[in-house]
């Protein structure tokens, strides 16, 4: 235990149990000391601008009553009505339908004199409709709602909010009544009640989108200056006081707002550091691991390639050189100067190797392929196409032509038909090769006989077309050509002694027929053309 303590690794888990677990005290703290604290103010200002939104509302429904008494007052009608004309005012204007369907529960006109003229509403106790003259017999329910008029502007008019001494609170407006021109002078006023019943907190609830309570409360109770909140698991409870302009009691609206949003942040917080603690908890793990990542792995790796590589092919066969991996040559440290210096030394060894493998698969005179490289590539292409085809190509007594001009002349005429024969085999995947002294063997994979053979007697007429004089040969005054061609069509299972074995007994036949000619395996000889 004592060993594992004084470890590089031992310390490194040490250093880091002590990190997470100052790292969970420091989670825990800010969520206590910020977090929780933030969510509750940005919760509490929520709270008081959606009471705000819930009395701008009321503060817009007083308004439209304000408009609709504003269009009663100013209105040549009613002037007329409150100087005792228009007799039939009352009765062809005024309806319980229409106070429902302005949601109206009073309309009372007042002269100039302070005197009530006309009573018209619903009776809050028991929804009749009711007219009169004055407050007695069946609007005495009135009386409460139009207390203390005498006491206003009767040229500017005024909105109130009343709550009344135990009743239902109500919003009320009086307009001063005009000519619908809004000219003078004023001959009394119109108010308007509405109450702040259910109907009204049913409008609100549609407008705002929130659950309204409106209640009274006695004036003497605490003042709420600022709105007051109460929290449970789900609901916020929020509530704000509205003084009134006129009444003994204040109103109370009280809304209940869901705490989803400050849930789902306190949750998604807690989800947070859940996760940091497994993040550190992983981190630990790594950090454990760097040791043998940065140090002991990497030797390792290193010894592991340098085995690699003395005990595979690499020597024989420098194209499937391995690179030293790149994480080991970007470092920056002495591992990775050892990994680069090794690099170095391994691509110099691969340039020497591929020299000598490259001399070991081509003719060093002609540049073509040699023998072991054209049976490489013929086995291939029989192993990975149903259709190949073989030229077998023969100069016609060169024997002859190395004694008349000389061996250096000889090579140049070798040379000469090497480069024909590249030009005219280029195509992707053909093979052209020196197989012997004056011998030659082209692979043509996937070509068919019939066009060996054609592009066989091209290749003859074209190094014909050399005109590369040879005054001793018996067949023409020129460098020619003999060429077998055998193919792989209609034969099943044909090794490459056997085709090559093929290609040599039509070349065979050729030359038996006179040179200069094509001949195909196990076919009619066709007959070269100057």
């Amino acid at each position: 235990m004592i060993r594992f303590a004084r470890s590089l690794i031992g310390r490194f888990l040490l250093s880091l149990s002590a990190l997470l677990l100052v790292s969970l005290f420091a989670l825990v703290i800010w969520e206590r000391t910020f977090v929780i604290p933030s969510l509750l103010t940005a919760e509490s200002r929520l709270a008081e601008k959606e009471l705000d939104r819930i009395v701008l509302a009321m503060e817009d429904n007083h308004d439209g009553l304000a408009a609709i008494t504003r269009d009663w007052a100013n209105w040549d009608d009613s002037y007329a009505f409150i100087q005792g004309q228009q007799a039939n005012y009352t009765s062809s204007h005024f309806s319980a339908e229409m106070f429902e369907d302005i949601n109206v529960q009073l309309m009372v006109f007042i002269d100039i004199q302070a005197s009530i003229r006309w009573v018209a509403g619903l009776d809050p106790a028991t929804g009749e409709y009711r007219t009169c003259s004055s407050l007695s017999d069946n609007c005495e329910w009135a009386g409460r709602f139009i207390r203390g008029f005498d006491a206003f502007d009767f040229q500017q008019g005024y909105r109130l909010i009343d709550t009344g001494t135990g009743d239902t609170p109500s919003l009320i407006s009086a307009e001063p009544i005009l000519r619908t021109d809004r000219t003078g002078p004023s001959m009394g006023l119109i108010a308007m009640v509405r109450l702040i019943d259910e109907r009204l907190v049913e409008t609100l609830e549609r407008q705002t989108g929130l659950v309204i309570d409106i209640n009274t409360v006695a004036t003497e109770a605490q003042r709420l200056n600022e709105p007051v909140t109460s929290r449970q698991e789900t609901v916020l409870t929020a509530q704000k006081r509205i003084e009134p302009q006129r009444g003994t009691e204040a109103l109370l609206i009280t809304t209940d707002l869901p705490r989803e949003q400050t849930n789902h942040y306190r949750s998604a917080f807690r989800y947070t550091m859940a996760w940091t603690v497994l993040l550190l908890l992983g981190a630990l793990l790594v950090v454990l691991s760097l040791l043998w990542v940065q140090v002991i792995r990497p030797l390792k790796q290193l010894t592991g390639f340098t085995r690699k590589t003395r005990r595979d092919t690499f020597w024989e066969q420098p194209a499937q050189f391995q690179a030293v991996p790149r994480a080991l040559k970007t470092r920056r440290d002495e591992i990775g100067s050892l990994a680069r210096n090794f690099q170095r030394l391994l691509a110099a060894q691969k340039t020497r190797t591929s020299n000598l493998v490259k001399l070991s698969h081509q003719d060093p005179l002609t540049g073509l392929a040699n023998r072991r490289l054209y049976d490489e590539k013929l086995a291939q292409a029989l192993s990975q196409s149903q259709l190949v085809s073989v030229l077998m190509l023969d100069i016609d007594h060169f024997k002859l032509y190395n004694d008349h001009f000389g061996h250096q002349m000889g090579d140049d005429c070798l040379v000469s038909l090497a480069n024909q024969m590249k030009e005219c085999f280029e195509q992707p995947g053909n093979v052209v090769a020196r197989t012997g002294g004056e011998e030659f063997s082209i692979l043509l994979p996937g070509q068919s006989v019939e066009d060996a053979v054609q592009d066989a007697e091209r290749l003859r007429k074209l190094i014909k077309q050399l005109r590369i004089p040879h005054p001793n040969s018996p067949v023409a005054p020129v460098v020619t050509v003999s060429v077998g061609v055998a193919s792989t069509a209609n034969v099943r299972g044909l090794g490459p002694e056997m085709l090559m074995r093929r290609a040599d007994e039509a070349l065979y036949q050729a030359k038996a027929e006179g040179r200069d000619r094509i001949k195909r395996y196990a076919a009619t000889v066709i007959q070269s053309s100057d």
